[in-house]
């Protein structure tokens, strides 16, 4: 996209188009260095191959890395959802009694937060059956990862 294009401010990120052009940049070296060091592997195991020396675990990896960064480069972005209301937020704090739902820590106005059980990046909704209370700590050491990923479990209301 042409810098023409882009508008000076981004209404849905609330931000300004050099931050849009920095992280942009900065995807592209992200994805260079990747595909650099493919290629490096790739080069590694055929000097390797015609050695006599057998790299088919290795092979086996480059394979599938090289399908997912197919796949991450043909793949659309995900459609951000919507920021949750505070009534939203209010209500999940409500039903969960104010207690973090992983660790079950009594959670303040300060410390508490709305984490998706599965995470919005996994294709995890707004709907209130995902979303639970939890403290920064335990938001933090979830991140986007699943339950099981995370070595996670869900409190009892």
């Amino acid at each position: 996209m042409p810098d023409h294009d882009i508008p000076p401010f981004c209404e849905e990120c609330g931000r300004y188009r050099a931050h849009l052009q920095q992280l942009e940049r900065a995807l592209t070296r992200w994805q260079d260095q990747i595909t650099a060091r493919v290629e490096w592997l790739e080069s590694a195991i055929q000097q390797a191959t015609a050695l006599g020396l057998e790299f088919d675990g290795f092979r086996r990896e480059l394979s599938r890395l090289g399908r997912l960064n197919e796949r991450s480069r043909l793949r659309a972005p995900a459609r951000p959802l919507p920021p949750l209301s505070a009534a939203r937020r209010q209500v999940i704090y409500d039903r969960d009694g104010h207690r973090c739902r992983y660790c079950g820590e009594r959670v303040t106005a300060l410390t508490r937060q709305v984490d998706h059980v599965v995470p919005a990046s996994r294709g995890g909704t707004n709907d209130v059956e995902n979303l639970v209370t939890a403290c920064v700590a335990c938001n933090r050491r979830k991140g986007s990862k699943t339950l099981s990923e995370a070595a996670m479990t869900l409190r009892r209301r």
